[in-house]
């Protein structure tokens, strides 16, 4: 693999804790911009492979639809930032 190749790829996984833990899943949302959940269980799968802790994790995300019409878990506190990044595409045009 060329090292530009490599080196972007390893950015990329590293930015999306695929090559690092991050034990808090409040937190991996926040980083993240939220995690996709279809069904609801998706988001602990995310979290585990992400080395997240799941005590509570049930009550620790808010389900909403965030981006490309898709269901999200997010902490509730970046929800209304969360929210607003995307205003315009509630409007009609």
């Amino acid at each position: 693999m060329e090292k530009t190749t490599e080196m972007i790829l390893r950015t990329r996984m590293h930015g999306l804790y695929l090559t690092r833990s991050c034990p808090d899943i409040t937190r991996l949302a926040r980083e993240l911009l939220g995690m996709h959940c279809w069904f609801h269980r998706n988001a602990a799968f995310s979290a585990v492979i992400r080395g997240a802790e799941l005590t509570g994790w049930k009550t620790a995300l808010t389900k909403t639809w965030l981006y490309r019409g898709t269901l999200h878990g997010t902490d509730y506190d970046d929800l209304p930032t969360l929210l607003a990044l995307h205003a315009d595409a509630a409007l009609p045009d």
